[in-house]
């Protein structure tokens, strides 16, 4: 008996700031890279390796790791009219370990962004982490 072919999409996840906040500080770089429809990406071991990365809404994830989604909320406007599937990784930073509110920096998250952002979107659409400072 012969099966039937496959007709599954291949989806490439893009881990697009793992290594740096891109939605709290680097989005308008980001988003000029969307547009371009690639960027390169340095090896962060060997920096003469680069790889080129290219965006294509049809078959790209971006996976956004943020502390700070705000300045970033308008370009995901524009990445839904092109297309594109995103998800955020939120990460949610707790007490430390003195159960005392530590003092925040003037680019501190609102507690209640990643709530938000949920239901603009779709609450699959962001996972939350808790890390103790």
């Amino acid at each position: 008996m012969n099966a039937a072919p496959s007709h599954q999409m291949k989806i490439r996840i893009v881990s697009a700031s793992r290594r740096t906040d891109i939605p709290a500080f680097y989005g308008k770089w980001f988003m000029n890279r969307v547009r371009a429809g690639w960027c390169a990406v340095p090896n962060p071991f060997n920096s003469k390796q680069v790889s080129r990365i290219e965006f294509d809404p049809g078959d790209t994830l971006l996976v956004f790791w943020t502390r700070w989604a705000a300045p970033f909320l308008r370009a995901t406007d524009e990445l839904t009219r092109l297309g594109y599937r995103f998800y955020f990784q939120y990460t949610l930073i707790s007490l430390g370990a003195t159960g005392r509110r530590l003092r925040r920096p003037r680019s501190s998250p609102q507690p209640r962004l990643p709530f938000r952002i949920s239901k603009t979107f779709f609450p699959r659409m962001v996972e939350y982490g808790c890390q103790r400072a």
